[in-house]
């Protein structure tokens, strides 16, 4: 004796052989016992059988048998031949036997029935016993199950009857050359029968139809023993009866135009989260949907606009059907997807020190606020250097400017969402100069005069963007020390008296600016002249240079 699914299965019934077993496959006769019985009225005499029940947290889970309600095959070679009152299901390509060629068996069971809706089906499979093969020792055959489209009678259905009601490959498996009981994996096709996305007109299965002698042999209904063809089916049912909870995390406060949202959420219940929906509004619009049955917990919300406030809200549905309400909002943020504005603030036209302050300001259009800046400098004809890089300071010194140089700067502003301006031209300059003015006293007409009084004259020049507050002007005579003559004078026009008689009376000035840069004196004469205003007077002929040892 064998154990089967937790029944005794005696073997001594195996000893009932029915003829088409030794001979050839033909279709019943209507006057035999078997055929006065439908498939229907034979399986009334099998019951479901729970093989195992077991509460696994929320989950009540249960392993049934379900005894198939109707079965026969279809054969190519006999297109318009009913088997269905035939004790056996063949499978395969019957080549030498009978000539039947392509055999196909049709299978139906009453799953809904015995599997309550809602349920999850966490394995299933047909069982089919297995009683002879060809060729002996021959190695597995592959087969596939498809769903039926169309319903269909073991008593009438035919090979030609039943064509091309059939629709996709819905499992795959493989059948060995041997005796006893064969499993063809169907997990996703019961589900969706029990689902109704597919309606259960049963399953076809479809060996290796190569021309050959390659088939396979099983009991049938018709049989009339208890290795009749069957489907198990492991499910669970959710005893989950709390809805579960689910919320969308927080957002920052500000965000770009795509940004990324995340939620969560838990089942107290203990069946555990199925999915999610998650919905957006812009506040006053209402909300829309956005992700539905999403098992994701995160994904990008995209095209944004900016200065638009966008608010979420999500629930869940458990795997025991229990939806959460949906609640108000739960999370929001305000899109900012413009970039700041930032400039450096005008300069002067000129620097007169190496060291000036270089100042900047700017506004964040989108409205998170400026996180840093970037500040940058030239000299011009050079290219653009980093100088200050994320700071948050909107003003500093730059040092080690040399003179004659104009330095350009340009300034961009990133805010806190990251949004970053673009760095163009300069937005401001300055020219350093460094040096002090310069004067000059002009050069006499003449250079012997015969009066103690006479005008001297100088002038000056500041640098570019300052202007020469007043002039120091001094005299020496005859190479004695300098004195000084006119202090801070804005004038450039004196009359000087020769207090000192005759000689020669040398002259120089300096100029100091409004930015209190004073010339240095040199200590030489920038001009003489030659004073004989008491008699008798020299006349001189020619002027040459004396000089002495």
């Amino acid at each position: 004796m064998v154990w089967i699914h937790g029944f005794v299965v005696v073997t001594l019934a195996l000893l009932w052989v029915h003829p088409v077993y030794a001979g050839a496959a033909t279709p019943a006769a209507a006057n035999s016992p078997v055929a006065q019985r439908s498939d229907s009225q034979i399986a009334q005499q099998y019951q479901p059988k729970i093989l195992r029940q077991q509460q696994d947290a929320a989950m009540l889970n249960t392993v049934v048998e379900i005894p198939a309600n109707d079965d026969t095959f279809v054969t190519s070679n006999q297109p318009d031949a009913n088997w269905g009152a035939d004790p056996s299901l063949r499978l395969g390509y019957d080549a030498q036997q009978n000539g039947n060629g392509a055999e196909r068996i049709l299978l139906k069971f009453d799953v809904s029935g015995q599997v309550p809706a809602g349920a999850v089906i966490n394995n299933a499979y047909i069982e089919l016993y297995e009683t002879s093969a060809t060729p002996s020792g021959d190695a597995s055959m592959g087969n596939i199950a498809r769903h039926l489209n169309s319903d269909w009678q073991s008593a009438a259905v035919t090979w030609n009857s039943h064509e091309p009601n059939w629709g996709g490959v819905d499992e795959q498996g493989s059948i060995a050359a041997a005796d006893g009981w064969r499993q063809m994996p169907v997990t996703g096709l019961v589900q969706e029968w029990l689902n109704g996305t597919q309606p259960n007109y049963g399953a076809i299965l479809i060996g290796d139809e190569t021309v050959q002698e390659r088939e396979r042999i099983f009991y049938a209904l018709n049989a009339a023993n208890d290795l009749y063809p069957r489907i198990v089916v492991d499910y669970g049912v959710s005893t989950d009866t709390t809805p579960p909870y689910a919320t969308v995390d927080q957002l920052s406060t500000y965000v770009d135009d795509d940004f990324n949202v995340t939620w969560s959420g838990s089942d107290s219940g203990g069946s555990g989260i199925a999915y999610y929906d998650v919905q957006y509004q812009i506040p006053g619009d209402g909300w829309q949907d956005w992700q539905l049955h999403t098992t994701a917990t995160s994904a990008n919300f995209a095209g944004g606009q900016n200065g638009v406030t966008y608010q979420f809200r999500a629930r869940a549905v458990d795997n025991a059907g229990n939806v959460q309400e949906y609640g108000d909002v739960q999370a929001q943020t305000t899109v900012d997807s413009q970039a700041p504005s930032v400039t450096v603030n005008s300069l002067p036209q000129y620097s007169f020190s190496p060291a000036f302050t270089i100042s900047w300001s700017g506004t964040d259009n989108g409205g998170s606020g400026i996180a840093y800046y970037d500040v940058q400098y030239k000299i011009v004809g050079g290219s653009w250097q980093d100088w200050l890089k994320k700071t948050t300071a909107t003003s500093a010194q730059f040092t080690g400017a040399h003179d004659g140089l104009t330095y350009r700067f340009r300034a961009r502003g990133v805010d806190y969402v990251g949004n970053a301006q673009s760095l163009g031209d300069h937005q401001a300059e300055t020219t350093v100069e460094l040096n002090g003015p310069v004067s000059d006293v002009l050069p006499f007409a003449e250079d012997l005069i015969h009066t103690d009084s006479f005008a001297v004259s100088w002038n000056g020049q500041a640098e570019p963007g300052k202007t020469i507050l007043y002039y120091d002007v001094y005299y020496r005579f005859n190479d004695g020390a300098w004195e000084p003559w006119l202090l801070q004078t804005q004038n450039t026009t004196e009359v000087f008296t020769a207090s000192q008689g005759d000689g020669v009376y040398a002259f120089e000035a300096r100029a100091t600016d409004d930015y209190g840069t004073v010339e240095a004196l040199s200590g030489q004469a920038q001009a003489t002249l030659g004073v004989d205003a008491v008699a008798p007077f020299v006349t001189p002929i020619v002027w040459l240079p004396f000089i002495a040892r």
